[in-house]
């Protein structure tokens, strides 16, 4: 039942990167919600084991968050670029109008 546990938050993670990849940025905060209760589940159990194939998609499933983390992080910095860019060409409408 663990590898099947494992194997479908390996599966979700990899739907996760393919949201990133498509830029469904709305999509993407559900599915971590999901795939959180998913990792919370797995990890409730007192004295959890994991086979070296477990241990192994655990490891892929964290490189695959490190990988999300790193183009949110870009997204993010890409919508605070076009936000100071709408805020200073509405500065320099108001400039213009106001002569």
């Amino acid at each position: 039942m663990m590898k099947t546990q494992v194997s479908n938050v390996l599966l979700h993670t990899q739907d996760m990167m393919v949201v990133v990849i498509e830029a469904r940025w709305d999509d993407l905060s559900v599915m971590q919600g999901t795939q959180d209760l998913m990792l919370r589940a797995l990890f409730s159990v007192a004295d959890v084991s994991f086979s070296e194939q477990e241990r192994n998609d655990l490891v892929e499933v964290q490189r695959l968050n490190q990988e999300i983390i790193m183009a949110v992080a870009s997204h993010k910095t890409g919508l605070a670029v076009q936000l100071r860019d709408i805020q200073q060409g509405k500065s320099k409408v108001s400039a213009y109008r106001a002569l």
